[in-house]
């Protein structure tokens, strides 16, 4: 009897415990409050206003809104994972590292099928790559003849 008294009190805190765990973030709550005004993270303080902009940056694929970032774990976070989603080759160049702008280029080229954003990529390995995507987007391997 007395292993059932304490076994109740302790499942019920493990189930507390998960609930509280699996429960979607702020940010998730308010995803399209936030990609319409992503000023709206300015009501968070902090860490949480950081983490909030990343998410707007991430989710409106616009790697200017990292710049709001005062963390600099969180802006370097930002950056990298703002690159792989923006289709605007305008936008490539607001990222800071080379490999940032080569993944950004690299996946312009991809999402439009158009080689000439190849170009702008910052070594002849990574062009060759880059054509090597879009071959295989176009499923036009006279791509990686011609380059």
């Amino acid at each position: 009897m007395t292993k059932v008294k304490y076994i109740i009190p302790i499942f019920s805190i493990l189930i507390l415990i998960f609930l509280i765990g699996c429960t979607p973030s702020e940010f998730v709550k308010y995803q399209e409050q936030i990609k319409q005004d992503p000023s709206f993270c300015e009501s968070y303080s902090s860490e949480e206003r950081d983490r909030c902009y990343a998410f707007a940056a991430e989710t409106r694929a616009d790697p200017e809104l990292c710049t709001k970032i005062l963390s600099y774990e969180i802006i370097e976070e930002c950056f990298e994972e703002v690159a792989p989603e923006i289709n605007d080759p305008e936008k490539c160049e607001k990222l800071r590292t080379t490999d940032e702008k080569n993944s950004c280029y690299m996946n312009v080229a991809e999402f439009h099928k158009n080689i000439s954003y190849c170009d702008k990529m910052s070594t002849e390995k990574m062009k060759y790559a880059c054509f090597s995507h879009v071959a295989v987007a176009t499923l036009d391997e006279s791509l990686c003849e011609d380059s």
